[in-house]
């Protein structure tokens, strides 16, 4: 009986020590799991902070130093770009020379064609935003309008959103950016602009439908968000026809119209001009279902000093030619989010040039403000209309730039690729049928990252694009 009493403690110490070896065990496995768990999430801290390290404060903008980008062309962003040499802030405007010398903008050609990208373009190892969270859109321009809405009925047009729309969410795109104002007129039934020339062929009084209350309605029945593209200041060409109530044709002989090149233009530095502007705004933040304000690139168009003349003499105060004109385009901006908000709880933002510096001084744009400062904009979309390593200003170095600008926890920051160029010029990386795909993964890195836009939908969907758009779906859906 001793023995089969010793026997039984020595099996019970025995269960107790492999009771005790498998908690360890388990406490082990445990804690090797956290551990790995968070050696992953370290990881991904560290290569964000070795990437603000590269393009943080010791990150220099060679390339703003020494020349910019200014989009030149008829279309809202530029199908043109070029590169030209920056504006000094030192320097007052000069009457005689308004747009600094262009260059033509390519890897090769008016750039430094030996210059290597800072950075090798990335295979991201980020983790894809959430549908929900990342604007995937795409413009809709007046030039879609030419083939979808001149001369159409409005059964054909509505016909032909349709397919615009269907075309976008079958790609995975979740937001459409249409043109509701252009050229200072209207895509929409207006109390303050004309009709576009986009619908017969000249500017008129009277709409024959409204385009805008249909894209709003066809956009939201497949879940898509639509925002209204303004011009705020950019008019009609001297060469066209005036409808009988325009604004421009009212205000001619005055301050608050100038001309510079074939266009007439708002002259933002007049408070009527920009309650006008406002009132365009407000009428449709109240008139329509839509998701958000969209302003293009076009401020002012030149650094000429003698478009504003009496405008600054009778509005400068003391200030520089350049504060005046900067705080005209400020006061706007402001005033435009601030009214916006008052009404509704959509979006308000801006796609400036894709060079701070030709943003700042040749726009009269103050980017670092609106980006760095609540209470401007939602978010900034640069038109970052280049490859990698390309001329003076490459695709990483101007992500990079834009990094730092926008810096503001309430401004996001949109990237706007150019689609057109892999239609229209497709050499280099171009060609390389990804690009698209590589540059949104990139952009995805940004502390402030929201989303992207394609310029524009006639060529994104064109058959030019059809591997990037299989490339650029893999990473949407």
């Amino acid at each position: 009986m001793k023995i089969f009493k010793n026997l039984k403690i020595s099996i019970c110490l025995l269960l107790c020590f492999f009771m005790a070896a498998g908690s360890n065990l388990t406490a082990d496995s445990e804690k090797t799991f956290v551990q790995s768990d968070e050696t992953g999430l370290s990881e991904q801290d560290s290569t964000y902070k070795e990437e603000n390290l590269f393009f943080g404060d010791n990150y220099t903008e060679t390339s703003s130093d020494n020349a910019s980008v200014s989009d030149t062309s008829d279309t809202p962003h530029t199908d043109v770009s070029s590169q030209q040499t920056a504006v000094s802030e030192d320097k007052a405007p000069s009457s005689s020379s308004s747009t600094p010398q262009s260059v033509p903008q390519s890897g090769t050609a008016g750039g430094s064609s030996s210059a290597k990208p800072e950075t090798t373009p990335s295979k991201p190892s980020q983790v894809k935003p959430a549908e929900k969270t990342e604007m995937r859109a795409v413009w809709i321009s007046f030039l879609e309008y030419q083939s979808i809405l001149k001369n159409k009925s409005e059964s054909q047009f509505k016909s032909s959103v349709k397919k615009y729309f269907d075309n976008c969410v079958s790609l995975g795109l979740n937001t459409v950016i249409v043109h509701a104002r252009s050229h200072g007129d209207a895509f929409y039934k207006s109390s303050y602009f004309p009709a576009s020339l986009n619908f017969t062929g000249k500017r008129q009084d009277s709409f024959p439908f409204d385009p805008l209350e249909i894209m709003v309605k066809e956009a939201h029945a497949r879940g898509l968000k639509i925002e209204a593209w303004v011009n705020p200041y950019r008019a009609n060409k001297l060469t066209e026809q005036f409808s009988e109530n325009d604004p421009v044709k009212k205000w001619l002989g005055t301050d608050k119209v100038f001309t510079d090149g074939e266009y007439y233009y708002f002259n933002p530095g007049v408070p009527e001009v920009r309650r006008l502007v406002l009132n365009g705004i407000i009428e449709l933040v109240e008139n329509y279902d839509i998701d958000g304000i969209h302003f293009d690139d076009y401020f002012y168009p030149t650094t000429d000093s003698s478009i504003d003349k009496n405008t600054y003499a009778k509005y400068g105060a003391g200030r520089t030619l350049k504060k005046f004109r900067t705080d005209s385009v400020n006061e706007l901006v402001k005033t435009v989010y601030s009214q916006i908000k008052k009404r509704k709880n959509i979006t308000f933002g801006i796609s400036p040039q894709g060079n701070i510096d030709n943003c700042i001084n040749f726009n009269y744009a103050d980017v670092r403000l609106w980006g760095s400062t609540a209470g401007y904009v939602d978010y900034l979309a640069p038109q970052l209309y280049w490859d990698y390593g390309q001329g003076f200003l490459p695709y990483e170095t101007a992500l990079a730039n834009w990094k730092k600008t926008v810096t503001s926890p309430s401004v996001k920051l949109i990237t706007g690729h150019a689609a057109y160029r892999v239609a229209e010029n497709a050499t280099g990386g171009w060609a390389s049928g990804d690009i698209l795909k590589r540059q949104v993964s990139d952009a995805r890195g940004a502390a402030n990252y929201g989303g992207f836009i394609m310029f524009r939908y006639d060529h994104l969907f064109s058959d030019a694009l059809k591997t990037e758009r299989k490339n650029l779906k893999s990473i949407l859906t």
